[in-house]
């Protein structure tokens, strides 16, 4: 049983894949480290504050996750937030309600064990050019949740299979997170077209270690 509210958002499974939305992804005490990490110049890692820069395309990605905890030596170990470890270490049951109502494992480019996860702050500077679309194919993404991180943005938008079917986007909403596996179904893209920074957290359950956090006792 998933033990935080988790329903689905899809407004076609033949065309969308499954899309869920997860309200209050972040605990208070997560959101309120976390939006003071953004706030603050640590987050830059160059000491800039204010508008996020225009030459960073696709995205500024900050340097840290400031979610962490210190060993008996003083040395921080970043750890998942407690949703993130949860889908982490609950696959069978991601699985589960992710290969139903007419998705199976074979519509998904991955069906593989997961052993490990990534979850980045990420900035768009204002009116900045669009992303354009695309899937998640070809990278060690199982999972992709995308948390919004400030009051106002353009949310995620949703394209359908092979990019051809009406744009869809879930209203943006601070902390309500919306949650898919990669398929030729989840084609997305998104825009910053405000007059400030769009700020949301990426987060990716993963199927090889590259640049995400390997799994084991320390950081679960």
């Amino acid at each position: 049983m998933i033990p935080f509210e988790l329903y689905s958002i899809t407004p076609s499974v033949p065309y969308y894949g499954h899309i869920f939305c997860i309200p209050n992804y972040y605990t208070p005490l997560e959101l309120d480290t976390i939006v003071a990490y953004r706030d603050s110049e640590h987050a830059w890692g160059n000491g800039i504050t204010g508008t996020i820069p225009h030459d960073s395309y696709p995205n500024y990605t900050s340097p840290k996750w400031p979610l962490y905890e210190l060993n008996l030596d003083g040395k921080q170990t970043h750890i998942g937030s407690e949703k993130t470890t949860w889908l982490y270490e609950n696959w069978d049951d991601v699985r589960r309600i992710t290969e139903s109502g007419g998705m199976t494992k074979h519509d998904y480019y991955k069906d593989n064990q997961p052993i490990g996860w990534s979850e980045q702050l990420r900035g768009n500077p204002p009116l900045s050019r669009p992303y354009p679309n695309h899937d998640d194919y070809g990278s060690r993404k199982l999972l992709t949740i995308l948390v919004p991180l400030c009051d106002m943005g353009d949310p995620t938008r949703f394209n359908g299979i092979r990019g051809e079917s009406p744009t869809w986007s879930l209203p943006w909403e601070m902390n309500r997170a919306y949650m898919f596996r990669p398929s030729r179904r989840s084609i997305h893209s998104y825009v910053n077209t405000m007059d400030m920074n769009r700020w949301v957290v990426n987060v990716n359950v993963v199927g090889d270690t590259g640049n995400a956090t390997k799994a084991n006792p320390s950081n679960r």
